[in-house]
Parts: structure tokens; sequence; C-alpha cells
């Protein structure tokens, strides 16, 4: 039932216009306004990384100790090993079907994860919308 669920939501997402639903992410202020967050400081090598290379929604491998902090911060015993990476400026207007684990890059080296976007790897790809 759940995957029915999941498949008319995503259809739907795909026939109408994105501008037809109220579907972005809840940004305020440049940062997530929907619920919980988890923060987490970037290393080094991914701050470098996204100065150079970022374009948005592109995945950036996770550290061992960011998935630990990711799994007791939001109680998941498997957590993701990749972010979605993006900033709040280029989500305007974006819909958010089939979207997880989402990184939403602040200033300084810092990523605000929003909860309700987490999934396993798993879960993450199962809902991946493809173009």
């Amino acid at each position: 039932m759940a995957n029915r669920i999941k498949f008319i939501l995503v259809a739907l997402c795909l026939l109408f216009p994105v501008s037809a639903f109220a579907d972005s992410l809840n940004i305020k202020g440049g940062r997530y306004a929907g619920g919980p967050v988890i923060i987490l400081k970037l290393t080094e090598k991914q701050r470098h990384l996204i100065d150079k290379k970022y374009k948005p929604y592109d995945k950036m491998k996770l550290t061992k100790g960011q998935r630990a902090q990711i799994a007791a911060k939001a109680k998941m015993k498997e957590p993701p090993t990749k972010l979605v990476m993006v900033r709040a400026a280029d989500t305007q207007g974006d819909c958010t079907c089939g979207l997880a684990n989402i990184g939403l890059l602040l200033k300084g080296g810092v990523v605000e994860i929003p909860v309700p976007y987490l999934a396993t790897d798993k879960e993450a790809k199962e809902m991946e919308i493809v173009d």
C-alpha cells in the first residue's frame, strides 16, 4: 500500500507543473523551517569540494563520524552514507517529491539536515526520481 501511495505522489509531481504544488522545502531566512534539523560541520575536504565543484543536488559522501552523529540525533539504525547538497536559494519552487537526505549548505562549512527528509540509502534510492 505504501508503495502505491509513493507511486501516486511521484506521478502527480511529474504530471502537474511544480507551481501547482506548494511542495518546495519550507525555507525561511535561508534555513529549514519545516521541523527539526541536525547541524553537521563539514570536513576541510568536503568544504573544498563544495567550494570548487558545487552543483545543486549533487551528492556528497559522509564520514563515519558524521553518519554516527546523524544516527544518534535522528535515532536511525542505518543513517545515510551520502547527502544531496544544496543551497537554500537553489530550492526555490523545486518539487520535493522523491527528495531524501538533503543537506542545506550554510555559511562557515555547516550543513543543516531536515530530519523529516532523512532515509536509509535503500529508501532514498527507491524514492529517487530520475530525469
